[in-house]
């Protein structure tokens, strides 16, 4: 009854006010959008923070920032930030921790031998987001939860509740598996894998929206219509 009141009382917002945004929800940590960057003869120098916090994702060497694509036919023609597997990535100006985290991202993997980070602790395997052909999976504290599905190169709507003491994986709002998991994660960078490159990120990020606590079902599933619906 409580997810349903929930969901019909922020229906209503949107009629009243127009539509839901991750800012609607409290405690918002991070909200990187691929429609707002800065970037110069094709790569991305500055990934802004749409949260609020400030925390920027930023990369002043050239050499070393990922490409932007303005326009892909995946992603309703929206805009992508293309890693290519070659150690590119994007610092962030805060290091983020947390011991209960909500975690969703809109992101393609185009490494079909290794995969590689999203989210990651520099040169800490442990703290990392790791996305593949076949699996998500979540590591903190040398544990990890790991959820398997059908292979394919597709955009994946990934969602990750950590709670401190479990953990619940879900792609695409459908297939989910979850398990006991704890400790701190720690994120500073997007995409890179700093002891291996064959585990840097290749492939396309379009969103990341993290929250610094527990997200309940009904504003999760809210943040992932606005994903699906984008």
């Amino acid at each position: 009854m409580k997810l349903v009141l929930t969901i019909l009382l922020v229906s209503l917002n949107y009629c009243l006010y127009g539509q839901f945004l991750p800012t609607d929800l409290p405690r918002i940590s991070i909200w990187y959008s691929s429609d707002s960057v800065q970037y110069s003869g094709g790569t991305v120098s500055t990934l802004f923070d749409k949260s609020g916090n400030n925390n920027n994702a930023t990369q002043p060497s050239a050499a070393l920032q990922p490409f932007f694509n303005d326009s892909n036919s995946l992603l309703n023609y929206k805009p992508a930030i293309v890693f290519n597997g070659s150690g590119r990535y994007l610092d962030l100006t805060q290091v983020n921790s947390y011991d209960s985290v909500t975690l969703f991202f809109v992101a393609k993997n185009n490494d079909t031998t290794y995969g590689g980070v999203i989210l990651s602790k520099k040169n800490d395997w442990f703290n990392s987001v790791y996305l593949t052909d076949d699996f998500l999976r979540f590591w903190t504290n040398s544990q990890n939860v790991t959820l398997n599905y059908s292979n394919n190169s597709l955009y994946k709507l990934g969602t990750i509740r950590y709670d401190g003491d479990s953990c619940r994986i879900r792609i695409n709002e459908s297939e989910e598996t979850a398990g006991a998991l704890n400790g701190i994660f720690t994120t500073d960078n997007l995409g890179l894998y700093s002891n291996d490159n064959n585990y840097s990120f290749d492939g396309e990020m379009a969103e990341i929206i993290v929250y610094d606590t527990t997200l309940s079902p009904a504003q999760q599933l809210l943040v992932e219509k606005y994903l699906h619906d984008k």
